[in-house]
C-alpha cells in the first residue's frame, strides 16, 4: 500500500512497507521475526470490523520491505505451530526475507532490555500460549508481565507459537477489547 523511506545503502534507498486501513483510533501491529505484516491478517479484521485504523509493516529485511545488508538491531529495527497451512505461509514469507537480516537480527535477541521495560508508561497488552515451545511462557512473558506497569495479561490455554493463527478468536477477544 505504501513505502517509507527510512535511510540509505549506498546508492540504494531502504524502504518500509506499510499498510494503513480503516479510521478511528489507530492500532500498529508489529510482527515478530521473520515474518512480516501478514502476520496480523486474522486480527487486522478484527480491529477494522470494530472501527478502528490498523496500520501493519514489514520489518527492514522482511516481506515487501528493502533488504538491506546493515542495520538489523533494536536501535534501528524498533513455535511450534499446528497448521500445515500456517507453517507453510510463514515459511514462504521467511524464504523471501534477507538472508543477512534474518541471521543478523538473532544476535539482537540477547539484549537485555529490563532498562527500558521499567520505562514504559503506557497501557500494556501481553498474550501468549501456555503452549508456546519455542518461547516459554515461564521464561518470557510471566516474567515481562510481572516487570511492566499497567499490563493486562492474558495466557491462551494451548496456544502454541503463532497463535494469531492457531487462536485468532482468543487473541482477537483480548485484543479488541483492550484497544477499545
Amino acid at each position: 500500500m505504501g513505502m517509507i523511506n527510512v535511510g540509505k545503502e549506498n546508492s540504494t534507498p531502504i524502504d518500509l512497507y506499510y499498510e494503513d486501513h480503516g479510521a478511528g483510533a489507530p492500532v500498529v501491529l508489529i510482527h515478530g521475526w521473520p515474518l512480516s505484516g501478514a502476520a496480523w491478517e486474522k486480527q487486522t479484521v478484527a480491529l477494522l470490523k470494530a472501527g478502528h485504523r490498523v496500520i501493519t509493516y514489514d520489518r527492514r529485511g522482511f516481506g515487501r520491505s528493502s533488504k538491506p545488508a546493515v542495520g538489523y538491531n533494536y536501535d534501528v529495527t524498533g513455535g511450534k505451530l499446528v497448521s500445515d497451512r500456517v507453517l507453510e505461509e510463514n515459511w514462504n514469507v521467511a524464504a523471501g526475507a534477507s538472508p543477512i537480516g534474518t541471521l543478523q537480527c538473532v544476535d539482537s535477541w540477547v539484549e537485555d532490555f529490563r532498562q527500558d521495560i521499567a520505562k514504559n508508561t503506557v497501557p500494556t497488552l501481553i498474550i501468549h500460549g501456555d503452549a508456546d515451545r519455542i518461547l516459554p511462557p515461564d521464561a518470557t512473558s510471566r516474567r515481562q508481565a510481572k516487570m511492566i506497569k499497567h499490563v493486562k495479561f492474558a495466557e491462551i490455554a494451548g496456544g502454541p507459537h503463532g497463535l494469531c493463527w492457531t487462536h485468532a478468536d482468543r487473541v482477537n477477544a483480548e485484543l479488541v477489547p483492550f484497544v477499545a
